[in-house]
């Protein structure tokens, strides 16, 4: 997230300040070292600083300095890659990526301590440090308003934190302060008392949240009291209490301030359909202009944006060959998902981009798809303004309409499921009964939010259907339900014994 008011070395020393209060959680964590200090009574007693603290904090989980995080793009990814969206365009020649692809993480792999659990840990603890210290300021320019914000946007973030960690490790340890002295001794907490707690956080956050954007003058990119309730509907659902999930997503679709818009302007800055994004800093050393997800999962070029001269050139076969590292992406949508969306489903070309190889080898004509919710480029090459869209409304109508079928609200359902199926073109669903409407509802988020937020990967653990989907797929075979958890990491139950590692991972 970015304030433009703020300077990047102020979010960088409240930052140093936070880690330093937080020292205590080495064991549970480990933590850069402070490069800077800033007495903490100064901290709590400038409102701008607390607000470049609150800045920092998202720029932990929205960071584009080439650090990957499970919230820069990277749960997308490595979700898509877990689940059947994705497939690497390197195959097994890079195994750390091969490895989620295929299901078959080895406790040696680098990238799930960084991007699952030590971004998320970070994140929360700096969020602890905040809400404790704005329990102890005195300071009468820290007002009653300032502290409601603060307060509310720690929580949510914990929350969202939580509801990630949760998602991929399952039982997890529980920080709420950073006084954990005894934190060697932490246990792993049950994965309902934590969602039990991502609650209490989520209803705080959105009694003390405001309900507009004025902080940001319009722009979404500070989570408001929609948020919260958004992400609380989320959990509702995946903790099977239906009518609150049913209550929380209708508040959010009743508000008026937020709307279904054209589906090639649904991720876009300030879309109508946002409910919170958060943004790329686009200045700095080691600061990149594009954002991760569209990074990955986009050409560095794409042909479909050239003039047709200009195409047929490039994938003359010599050309193409010397080229082809700028027209393929390192991920791929893989032939399972593209042949899920319905003939005439305008998101398959609004959302994706594809590209048709040289019939020579090694492509041989393959066809590949790719994921464009966010293009790299205009059709003018201009880089796309880095705004990641976080939450937003299609996913509440979906959740409301599983919700409703649960229920036994099949006709509230089905309205729900054809206002999203209204928007890609295409009829209303056939489905009527619970069981039907349930299938239609799974599908329709599959082709709704696919290669978004890990929302299949989840989807598929959650209700049960994994070992029957994945099972199937000869790569990830053969197929056992530990692999629906990643592994704890074992630097982590090192420095804290009482951990434990999840099924299924031995040295």
């Amino acid at each position: 997230m970015v304030y433009p008011k703020y300077k990047r070395s102020t979010v960088t020393v409240v930052l140093a300040v936070l880690l330093t209060m937080a020292g205590g959680c080495k064991k549970l964590i480990e933590i850069d070292p402070p490069i800077n200090s800033v007495n903490t009574g100064v901290v709590l007693n400038d409102p701008e600083k607390i607000t470049a603290a609150l800045s920092g904090i998202y720029y932990t989980l929205m960071t584009n300095t080439g650090t990957p995080t499970f919230s820069n793009g990277h749960m997308t990814v490595y979700g898509g890659l877990l689940a059947d969206e994705l497939y690497p365009y390197s195959g097994a020649a890079v195994a750390v990526d091969y490895q989620f692809y295929t299901n078959k993480l080895l406790l040696q792999n680098e990238l799930v301590q960084p991007i699952f659990w030590t971004c998320a840990y970070k994140a929360i603890y700096l969020t602890n440090a905040l809400l404790e210290n704005i329990r102890l300021t005195t300071a009468p320019v820290i007002t009653d308003s300032i502290k409601r914000q603060l307060t509310g946007e720690c929580r949510f973030a914990r929350a969202f934190c939580y509801a990630y960690l949760v998602n991929n490790f399952g039982d997890v340890p529980m920080p709420l302060s950073t006084a954990v002295m005894e934190e060697a001794r932490q246990k792993r907490q049950p994965v309902e008392k934590v969602r039990e707690q991502m609650v209490e956080d989520l209803k705080a956050a959105a009694e003390l949240l405001p309900d507009n954007f004025n902080l940001t003058q319009g722009e979404k990119v500070r989570p408001n009291k929609y948020a919260a309730i958004a992400l609380l509907a989320r959990q509702y659902l995946y903790m099977g209490k239906w009518e609150d999930a049913v209550a929380q997503a209708t508040v959010i679709i009743n508000s008026g301030k937020f709307s279904l818009t054209e589906l090639e302007k649904t991720f876009g800055p300030g879309s109508a359909e946002a409910i919170w994004q958060m943004k790329h800093a686009v200045e700095g050393d080691g600061i990149s202009p594009d954002m991760e997800e569209p990074r990955l999962l986009m050409p560095q070029a794409s042909l479909s944006l050239l003039d047709p001269a200009s195409r047929e050139m490039m994938l003359e076969p010599d050309m193409f060959r010397e080229y082809s590292y700028m027209f393929i992406a390192p991920y791929i949508m893989t032939a399972q998902l593209v042949q899920a969306f319905e003939p005439g489903d305008k998101r398959l070309d609004k959302w994706t981009d594809s590209l048709t190889a040289p019939a020579v080898a090694p492509w041989n004509g393959i066809s590949y798809r790719f994921a464009a919710k966010y293009p790299r480029f205009t059709a003018n090459q201009e880089i796309i303004p880095p705004y990641y869209t976080v939450l937003r409304l299609g996913e509440q109508y979906l959740i409301r309409a599983e919700a409703r079928a649960h229920a036994g609200d099949l006709a509230g359902a089905a309205t729900d499921l054809n206002t999203i199926r209204s928007r890609a073109g295409l009829p209303a669903t056939r489905a009527a009964s619970g069981e039907a409407l349930l299938d239609a509802v799974a599908q329709e988020r599959r082709v709704e939010l696919f290669v978004e937020w890990g929302h299949r990967w989840f989807d598929l653990k959650r209700t049960g259907k994994a070992a029957d989907v994945l099972g199937k797929i000869p790569e990830k075979q053969p197929w056992s339900n530990d692999k629906l958890l990643l592994f704890i990491p074992p630097s982590e139950i090192q420095n804290a014994p009482a951990l434990s590692q999840n099924p299924g991972y031995t040295w």
